[in-house]
C-alpha cells in the first residue's frame, strides 16, 4: 500500500492541501523518506506544523518541499541520525 493510500487510512478522509498541522508520532516508522513519502507529503501545500516524533528517522534526504511550514518537531532518538 502507498504511503498516501496509509496516510487517508490513518488520519481519516481528509483533504491534504487544507491541513496545516500533520502529527505524524509513532504512527509511521521509516529511517529516511522515500520518494512515494516525499510525493506524499508536499500534497499538503498549507502544512505549516509537521511533527515526526518517534518515526526513526536517520537522514532528511529526500525532506519534501514544503512552503509553509514553519515547525518541525522531531526527536531524533536513533544515534545514526545525519544532518
Amino acid at each position: 500500500m502507498s504511503f498516501e493510500k496509509t496516510l487517508q487510512e490513518k488520519l481519516g478522509n481528509h483533504n491534504p492541501s487544507e491541513i496545516q498541522e500533520l502529527i505524524l508520532d509513532t504512527v509511521f516508522k521509516f529511517e529516511k523518506f522515500t520518494e512515494d513519502h516525499k510525493a506524499a507529503l508536499e500534497k499538503y501545500t498549507s502544512l505549516i506544523h509537521l511533527s515526526m516524533n518517534g518515526i526513526g528517522l536517520t537522514s532528511l534526504q529526500n525532506f519534501p518541499l514544503l512552503k509553509e511550514l514553519q515547525i518541525v518537531s522531531n526527536f531524533f532518538f536513533n544515534k545514526k541520525f545525519k544532518f
